[in-house]
């Protein structure tokens, strides 16, 4: 049962996106949960929880802006996943690190519906880490240092 739920969210939110596009401005609010600047300033990560109502209802995801800029009233240009129907409460299933300044890691809760995960915004390479909602940041299987650039 609870799987025919999980499908049945993902299927309105797919509907959401196809009948008024994936959140257009003006119809959504956004609602910051995370920003990690880049190390040395270059870029900044915001996580955020995009509330656009019924159908389409609540996504996590993830924009890369400016280290000063404000997040605009958008869909996330780097990663967006289903809620499964439930409000974050400010405690996102999304984290980001940067393990360099040009490379963002981004780990989200294994099972997530993912609509959207860039391999690259500009310069940044971003790579993803599927994790227990229990552990706090992206890891990857064996050595650490994996996240560094090559």
């Amino acid at each position: 049962m609870g799987q025919v739920r999980a499908w049945l969210g993902v299927v309105v939110v797919l509907a959401g996106c196809v009948t008024r596009g994936p959140g257009a401005p003006g119809q959504c609010e956004n609602m910051v949960l995370e920003q990690v600047v880049a190390p040395g300033g270059g870029a900044k990560a915001v996580v955020f929880e995009r509330r656009c109502g019924a159908p389409t209802g609540f996504s996590t995801q993830v924009a890369l802006i400016g280290p000063d800029d404000r997040l605009p009233d958008m869909p996330g240009n780097v990663f967006i996943a289903g809620n499964g129907g439930r409000i974050s409460r400010g405690r996102s299933f999304v984290t980001v690190i940067w393990p360099t300044a040009t490379k963002l890691a981004i780990g989200f809760e294994n099972g997530a519906a993912v609509f959207k995960s860039e391999r690259r915004v500009g310069a940044i390479e971003v790579v993803y880490f599927p994790r227990d909602l229990n552990d706090v940041h992206p890891r990857t299987q064996g050595d650490p240092q994996s996240l560094r650039a090559r």
